[in-house]
């Protein structure tokens, strides 16, 4: 059941064109640049990465405002964001930020600091005032599923699939752009990338198209997660969308299969593709980085068979302390072009409770790294995430997706970077709410 587009102070329900559909293709994810100038920081480490340097000091205080909007809300207010992970984000031509989180828990937190009363919803966005203003609108339907006090999502499950108690599969928004509406178009709209699914070899991957200025959702584009060979479940695209060059590049990584025993901690390879500008959700627009050529120039390839030559623009794999990937299990992966320099950010595969970025001067390579916090420490990862007394045992997973915010302007101090923390046991969380929100750090970069 869908509802029309209402505006409060707190919450919006999601707003639905009556053209809106879902489009279902063959075959086949919004990160700003920002280049205001920062101290520089050390040049390169041990594996020939770039040494970054991490506070958890941020002027803004992105921390106390997602803090103070959980804190806000009514008695009986079971539909307003409290807590939630994979957060990414973009500034709207407004000023107004978005934020989208693929899984949410909504209510309001008791004078313990614990989950009063609370609803959850599979994907909703928080809205924030320009600039470093408070937060003031939680958006996602007000009908819940039959039977669960699951909330219909920001972007709503299509009509002819499960609407139960199991409401699968679902949509898992990641990386958010402010696009052309078409090529050489002045009007723009929203896309929104991600997964469509239920967490297994099914999965696949969206594209949802918003009117920017109601946030109306106008359509959605569903296409399978394509199989280069060299996988277990596909490519997930969406972990970050840079615009550059007259394109949007799109970056993705593969899904090797989960093991019993290790279900968190896999380590990935992180592919690329682009679309020029206007054009992400026409698949038949999109290419696949395959290689470079005797010249060192990228090739992308298009057509039907194209997203099955995709090949990694990094590559799962070395070994320690230089071993390279991403982890994307919990959240992906992100990427940025900061300053000229394009980063990926990813849990490190050296030390899975710390952050690490790999550095390229183009957006498909050559990627060096993984990074360390300094040339003398011998420590790789340039943040370790603490883990909360409470959170219990998560097996590797307790803290996991670190994103960059470039369309977050930088301060003293760096980049805005979250990442996320949680615990495997549900009520951990309704014990102590702010297990499950994001954290905040600034980064310096070389």
């Amino acid at each position: 059941m869908l509802v029309g587009r209402q505006r409060s102070r707190r919450r919006r329900p999601v707003a639905v064109t009556a053209a809106f559909g879902i489009v279902l293709a063959g075959a086949c994810t919004g990160l700003a640049s920002a280049t205001a100038p920062l101290p520089a920081a050390a040049a390169t480490g041990t594996c020939g990465g770039p040494v970054i340097t991490a506070t958890t000091t941020d002027s803004a205080n992105f921390a106390g405002i997602f803090s103070t909007y959980a804190e806000s809300h009514p008695a009986g207010d079971t539909s307003d964001w409290i807590g939630g992970d994979t957060d990414y984000s973009v500034t709207l031509p407004s000023g107004v930020r978005l934020w989208d989180f693929t899984d949410a828990q909504l209510g309001i937190i008791n004078a313990a600091g614990g989950i009063a009363d609370s609803g959850t919803a599979h994907n909703v966005v928080v809205e924030q005032q320009p600039g470093t203003g408070p937060l003031n609108a939680t958006l996602h339907s007000s009908a819940t599923y039959p039977g669960t006090n699951w909330y219909l999502s920001w972007i709503p499950e299509p009509s002819t699939q499960d609407n139960t108690q199991l409401h699968t599969p679902f949509y898992n928004p990641l990386a958010m752009a402010v696009d052309q509406s078409a090529p050489g178009a002045t009007r723009k709209v929203l896309r929104v990338t991600g997964i469509f699914g239920d967490y297994s070899a099914n999965d696949q991957n969206f594209v949802a198209t918003f009117s920017l200025h109601s946030l109306t959702l106008q359509n959605v584009t569903v296409f399978p997660a394509p199989q280069p060979g060299i996988d277990d479940l596909g490519i997930s695209w969406g972990d970050a969308l840079i615009q550059a060059n007259g394109y949007t590049y799109i970056y993705g990584r593969n899904n090797p299969q989960p093991t019993s025993t290790n279900p968190f901690n896999f380590v990935a390879s992180a592919y690329l593709a682009r679309v020029p500008a206007g054009e992400l959700g026409t698949l038949s627009a999109w290419s696949y980085f395959t290689g470079l050529d005797a010249q060192g120039n990228p090739v992308f390839a298009s057509g039907t068979n194209a997203p099955a030559e995709a090949r990694p623009i990094l590559q799962a794999g070395g070994t320690y302390p230089c071993e390279t990937g991403v982890v994307p299990a919990g959240a992906g992966y992100s990427a940025a072009n900061l300053g000229g320099t394009y980063y990926l950010f990813s849990r490190d595969p050296n030390s899975i409770g710390s952050i690490t970025a790999y550095s390229a001067p183009d957006p498909w390579g050559p990627f060096s790294g993984p990074a360390e916090r300094d040339t003398s420490s011998g420590q790789f990862g340039f943040y370790t995430m603490p883990v909360p007394s409470d959170a219990g045992s998560c097996a590797g997973g307790c803290t996991y997706g670190p994103h960059i915010h470039a369309d977050v302007a930088p301060d003293a101090n760096g980049w805005l970077l979250s990442y996320d923390v949680n615990s495997a046991t549900l009520s951990d969380r309704f014990s102590d709410a702010s297990l499950y929100w994001p954290r905040y750090l600034r980064i310096q970069v070389p």
